[in-house]
Formats: structure tokens, sequence, C-alpha cells
């Protein structure tokens, strides 16, 4: 789907009544590409929306096929009160993102304790 006033293509996946009140205020990161999409799910969205950041409709058709396999992956685990299964490309992202806090905040408290 194009958003009006863009040349780019958008994901859009409606957010189902079943799972509407227990998905508000889940953070979800989808995979678009090499990046990923944040978004909030707020009490008003009707449907899960984000740019898939390309006009190339071959591009388009594999980062909308990523993207509604993770929404429905999200949407299938909350209905089974399940974890997520994560791909090992999401794993390794991941596993940065903690190390990098991680590393961040000893960084942080070795500084502390040599300027005092």
């Amino acid at each position: 789907m194009k958003r009006p006033g863009s040349s780019k293509h958008q994901f859009v996946k409606r957010i189902p009544a079943d799972l509407k009140k227990r998905i508000v205020g889940m953070k979800l990161s989808i995979p678009i590409g090499d990046e990923t999409a944040r978004i909030i799910v707020t009490p008003k969205m009707e449907a899960i929306r984000c740019s898939l950041r390309s006009s190339d409709s071959h591009e388009v058709k594999g980062r909308q096929a990523d993207a509604a396999a993770y929404v429905e992956a999200i949407f299938k685990s909350v209905r089974e009160n399940a974890p997520v299964s994560l791909t090992h490309r999401q794993a390794v992202s991941l596993s940065g993102r903690v190390y990098r806090s991680w590393a961040g905040d000893l960084e942080d408290t070795m500084s502390i304790r040599f300027q005092s």
C-alpha cells in the first residue's frame, strides 16, 4: 500500500479485536530490510503501520512478507501466552544491543570511579 504524498510503500496490518486490549503498550521492532521500525501500540490504533522504506516492488514484497511474519508471530504468541521465537538474526541483533548497553554502563561506572 502506498501512503498519499509518498513514493514509499507502507506496511499495514489490522489489529485483531481479540488482541487489541492485550497488546496496548507493547513495543514492536518490526524488521524492515536491514533496519527495524519501532512502534508502540496505543489504545487508539486500529492497525499497525510503518514505512517499508522502498519503492522497488521486488524489495517491497520481501519486506512486506518479513514484517507480516513478525507481526503474525507476535499475535500468535499473545494468543498462546508464549514467548516469541527469534530468528538467528534477531537474536544476534538483540545480543548486540544488550552488550552495548552493558558496556556503556560499565564505561560510565569506570569513569565515575576514576574521577573521584
